[in-house]
């Protein structure tokens, strides 16, 4: 009998005849694995599932062309149907194919603070020098927007700097700049003015200041000015404030729009999009977009 080098396979040495192995299950063709819906081979099918996928999950984008020179703004079209009321029925009626809406009267550099308070919660910060708008062109905006969610942040971040211009300077009426652009610009009904006639009526600015000041002139020709100042200041003088201040967190609801509700929102866009219909056979060919989106509809009602 041949000696064998320990390590090594007999079948490999020289003038050796590989002996023939018996059929066995080891011998069969090893089973595909599948995918969690059963039907598809990962190896195979689920490679392109996986890539149609991650393309239905991309979701569609709207190019606003917004000031007299058209700067673009690419943005996602359920962001802006959401948040955005003013221009939820433009872009519901609008053709697929037309994938653009003009907005000539809105100021760029406005609207991109407003993107990024959506996107990131925060203000834009840029690396080089831009023209930072003023809380009320941003709650302007948002107004024209009917969008809710940036009108809340706004006064958020108002009532924030009142009350820091409060306990840095005491009784101090409200800058009679600001209030001019309110009562000139804002609607009679609209919280921010509320909220400022609130503030004076507060910090009563004939009863701070001496009169003949600066201030107490600059005051009195307000309510010269806008005689509709006078009246909301007359009609919300029947409150006392004492020790209270409307920048009070205990006072926030009051000048805070109705929030939005984005699970009933986003099912509303989801239904007038596509029928569950149409959904269920998306979903059951493998669009996770779809998936997703039944299992939201499943979990939320939309209100008739």
């Amino acid at each position: 009998m041949p000696r064998t080098i320990s390590g090594t396979n007999p079948s490999k040495m020289p003038g050796t005849v590989p002996r023939k192995r018996k059929a066995n299950d080891h011998d069969a063709p090893p089973t595909p694995k599948l995918c969690p819906c059963g039907k598809h081979s990962i190896d195979e099918s689920c490679k392109a599932l996986t890539k149609k996928a991650e393309l239905s999950m991309t979701l569609s984008t709207v190019n606003i062309l917004v000031g007299t020179d058209r700067q673009m703004f690419t943005l996602h079209r359920d962001l802006l149907m959401i948040y955005c009321l003013k221009i939820r029925e433009p872009l519901e009626a609008q053709d697929p194919e037309d994938n653009k809406l003009i907005l000539p009267k809105v100021d760029p550099a406005v609207l991109a603070f407003q993107v990024s308070r959506l996107y990131s919660q925060n203000g834009f910060r840029s690396p080089i020098e831009v023209k930072k708008p003023n809380l009320c062109e941003e709650w302007l905006l948002a107004d024209f927007l009917q969008c809710s969610t940036i009108k809340n942040r706004c006064m958020d971040a108002l009532r924030k700097r009142v009350s820091i211009h409060y306990r840095d300077h005491g009784n101090q009426s409200p800058i009679p700049g600001f209030v001019e652009r309110v009562y000139r610009d804002c609607p009679k009904d609209s919280l921010l003015r509320k909220f400022v006639t609130d503030c004076i009526v507060s910090q009563n600015p004939f009863r701070n200041h001496v009169e003949g000041s600066e201030k107490y002139e600059a005051c009195k020709q307000l309510l010269e000015k806008y005689s509709e100042l006078g009246m909301s200041i007359a009609m919300a003088s029947g409150k006392v404030w004492d020790e209270e201040f409307p920048w009070g967190e205990e006072h926030r609801s009051a000048y805070m729009e109705k929030p939005v509700d984005l699970g009933l929102e986003w099912a509303s866009i989801i239904r007038a999009r596509q029928s569950e219909e149409d959904l269920k056979r998306l979903a059951d060919s493998g669009c996770f977009r779809s998936m997703i989106e039944l299992e939201h509809l499943a979990r939320f009602t939309v209100l008739e």
